[in-house]
């Protein structure tokens, strides 16, 4: 199992360079024995931010945290 996941880690540090390093698989896992229909699925890709939206997140952030 340890070598399948390293497997995998090179195959995305081949794919995507040094971004691959802070990728976490948070995939559900089914069980061989395991049946069903799949519902939907979702693919969620980083934001792409400027100064200015940083910059508003970060007062945003200070805001809930003052609460």
């Amino acid at each position: 199992m340890r070598r399948i996941q390293l497997q995998k880690k090179n195959y995305f540090e081949a794919i995507f360079g040094d971004k691959a390093g802070d990728v976490k698989d948070a995939s559900l896992k089914v069980p061989p024995s395991g049946s069903g229909v799949v519902i939907t699925k979702k693919l969620f890709s980083r934001a792409i931010k400027d100064r200015k939206a940083k910059a508003q997140e970060k007062n945003i952030l200070e805001e809930v945290d003052k609460e």
